[in-house]
């Protein structure tokens, strides 16, 4: 359910919408859809705002949030490593096979944290590029 509420945040118009337009346009139950606004709000992929002279709350996509997720997800990689690592010094007497086994988990996180990283890096040069080629044109 998460999921498509954020994607028709992503595609409505107008772009910010009472809870009952998008349990309308999704045919989800309320109390659904109330738990999982305050879930996407909660990891700030959307937002709750207030619009002039409008009694009811609205909800809008964050700008960013994609990214932000991402990046969030690069800090919790480097997290899980910190641990692995710690686990790894902890057990240096014990047996290699299961440091050997922790060991193959940190290259897999390492591995996506730095993937994810450098994917990020060329979004972010390949977007101004875009951003500075629609400048140039308008």
């Amino acid at each position: 359910m998460s999921g498509r509420i954020f994607a028709w945040l992503l595609v409505c118009n107008p772009p910010e919408q009472t809870a009952a337009q998008i349990a309308e346009a999704l045919g989800a139950s309320r109390s659904s859809l109330s738990m999982n606004l305050r879930l996407l709000a909660h990891f700030n992929m959307i937002e709750e705002v207030a619009l002039k002279g409008e009694r009811s709350s609205f909800y809008i996509s964050r700008p960013g949030s994609l990214l932000d997720a991402m990046q969030a997800k690069i800090a919790f990689f480097s997290k899980l490593k910190a641990l692995l690592r710690e686990g790894m010094h902890i057990m240096e007497s014990d047996p290699p096979e299961p440091i050997d086994r922790l060991d193959g988990v940190y290259d897999i996180y390492n591995f996506m944290e730095n993937e994810l990283a450098q994917s990020i890096e060329r979004y972010r040069f390949e977007l101004a590029k875009k951003e500075n080629s629609r400048r140039s044109e308008g």
